[in-house]
Parts: structure tokens; C-alpha cells; sequence
């Protein structure tokens, strides 16, 4: 099930950016490289039609798509 249009992986990765991670933090975290973190987050603010982290975390927390 997608929640505001994002896969599980987006999801996750938007998830550790909401605990403050870096995106090499968050890499570590799900492993996978820091390039596949940009590319995600590219693809999240986009879906989400945001410019930035702070955005798009603030959408997550409204939780509306």
C-alpha cells in the first residue's frame, strides 16, 4: 500500500530524514549507497511537490496525499 504516493522504500528513507539522518547516515541505515538516497529523495520531493527535506517531512506528519 502507498502512503502520499510513496513506495515503502521512499517511505523509509523519508522516515530516517525525519529522525534527522544524513543521507549517508540513512544509507547505512537501509543499506544501500548514498547516490540511491539522493535519487530517492529527488524522486520523494517531486511526488510530494516540495523543494526540501523540511517539506517534504511536513507532509509526512500531515499524512495527507
Amino acid at each position: 500500500m502507498k502512503r502520499l504516493g510513496l513506495t515503502r522504500r521512499q517511505l523509509e528513507v523519508l522516515v530516517e530524514v525525519e529522525k534527522g539522518k544524513s543521507n549517508e547516515d540513512i544509507a547505512a541505515a537501509l543499506f544501500i549507497s548514498p547516490q540511491t538516497v539522493r535519487t530517492h529523495l529527488q524522486n520523494i520531493f517531486q511526488i510530494l511537490a516540495v523543494k526540501n527535506r523540511t517539506a517534504a517531512v511536513s507532509r509526512l506528519r500531515r499524512g495527507s496525499d
